[in-house]
């Protein structure tokens, strides 16, 4: 129930971007902001884990199929939209890309899924690059994007290398079940900050 609850306030603050303090951070290079930056949005963190469960719920080839797209497609993002300045307007008024995401992940570790290869493959090079295009964003002209997006991919291995050695080496039922419960909560995360983004757009 505490992870819940944690995961639910959190839905408040991804809904709230302005008070993740998601912003280049002073003084580290831009290696290490790559790095990171990341992990200082609650927008990344809670679907980058969920993914990392979920990769690790996947068949061994899978799994590293996985390990392998995420992060460059987290690269490839995050370089994109620092890049194109029309995509990163576009991505800027697409707020709901971030939550949906969340949801979709979240849902697909409550229901443990399993795919093939191919499918596994793409749909981590979407979370991805989506995940990346946001961190993207944040590059201003004064850091190198290189350097920067080869930090954000960083990130996103360590994350599925720890995400997937976790659940696979998990052996009593009840911890996978307790991955599927908090695939739930993100899920629950997601679909709320999607229902406050819509209204607050509404307004």
């Amino acid at each position: 129930m505490q992870i819940g609850r944690t995961i639910l306030a959190s839905a408040f603050v991804v809904a709230f971007p302005t008070l993740t303090l998601a912003h280049p951070i002073k003084g580290v290079g831009d290696f290490y902001n790559g790095v990171l930056h990341p992990l200082s949005a609650l927008e990344f963190v809670l679907p980058a884990v969920a993914s990392a469960l979920f990769a690790g719920q996947q068949r061994r080839v899978a799994a590293i199929v996985a390990l392998g797209a995420f992060p460059i497609a987290l690269a490839a993002g995050a370089a994109t939209a620092a890049g194109a300045h029309s995509f990163s307007n576009s991505l800027s008024s697409a707020e709901w890309l971030g939550p949906l995401v969340m949801s979709v992940v979240g849902l697909c570790v409550a229901l443990s899924l399993r795919g093939p290869t191919i499918g596994v493959a793409a749909l981590f090079t979407i979370f991805g690059f989506v995940l990346g295009s946001a961190q993207g964003v944040e590059i201003n002209s004064g850091i190198s994007v290189p350097k920067f997006t080869l930090g954000t991919g960083c990130t996103g291995l360590i994350v599925m290398t720890y995400g997937i050695g976790l659940v696979r080496r998990l052996r009593r039922p009840w911890t996978h079940i307790a991955v599927r419960v908090a695939g739930s909560w993100v899920a629950a995360a997601g679909f709320m900050v999607l229902a406050l983004t819509r209204s607050h757009a509404a307004r």
